[in-house]
C-alpha cells in the first residue's frame, strides 16, 4: 500500500483528489494511491471521486462503537463518521455543479442524426396525429 502526496494538483488527478480529501499526509486512515486511482478511474470527475473516498472513510469509523474509554482516555468515533458524511455530501454537490447537462436533439443536425439511424425505434406520436384526416384530404397514417 503505497501513499504518494507530489503537491502537484496542476498535473495530478491524484493530488487533487487527496487535496480534495484532506489526505496528504500517509498514516493509518490515509488512502492508498491504488485506491484514489480507482476512485479515479470509476467516477466521471474527481469531486465525485473525493466523494467516494469520504464515504470509504467514514465506512471505516460506522461499524465501530460509538465511543471507548480507557481510563481517562475517551475516543468518539461518531464524529468522525458524521465529519467524513458531511464532506462526502459536500463534495457531492460540488461535483453535480460541475456536470455539464446534455439533451440529445436539440439542433437540427443532431435529430436529423437521430431519424436517420436505421436501428432507432419508430416514434409513438407525431405532431398531426390528432388530425381529422376527412377534413384536410390527408390519408389515414398508421402509427407505430
Amino acid at each position: 500500500m503505497t501513499h504518494t502526496f507530489t503537491n502537484n494538483p496542476a498535473e495530478s488527478d491524484r493530488d487533487k483528489v487527496r487535496i480534495l480529501l484532506h489526505d496528504t499526509s500517509s498514516g493509518p486512515n490515509a488512502l492508498s494511491d491504488e485506491t484514489v486511482d480507482w476512485l479515479i478511474s470509476a467516477h466521471p470527475n474527481i469531486w465525485f471521486a473525493a466523494a467516494a473516498g469520504a464515504d470509504a472513510k467514514a465506512a471505516k469509523f460506522y461499524g465501530q462503537a460509538t465511543s471507548k474509554k480507557v481510563g481517562d482516555l475517551s475516543i468518539s468515533y461518531q464524529g468522525d463518521y458524521l465529519r467524513w458524511r458531511q464532506l462526502a455530501n459536500r463534495l457531492r454537490g460540488q461535483a453535480v455543479r460541475r456536470v455539464a447537462p446534455h439533451a440529445g436533439g436539440i439542433s437540427e443536425a443532431d435529430k436529423a442524426a437521430a431519424f436517420a439511424d436505421s436501428d432507432m425505434t419508430p416514434p409513438k406520436f407525431r405532431t398531426d396525429q390528432f388530425t381529422n384526416p376527412s377534413s384536410t384530404g390527408a390519408e389515414h397514417v398508421v402509427v407505430y
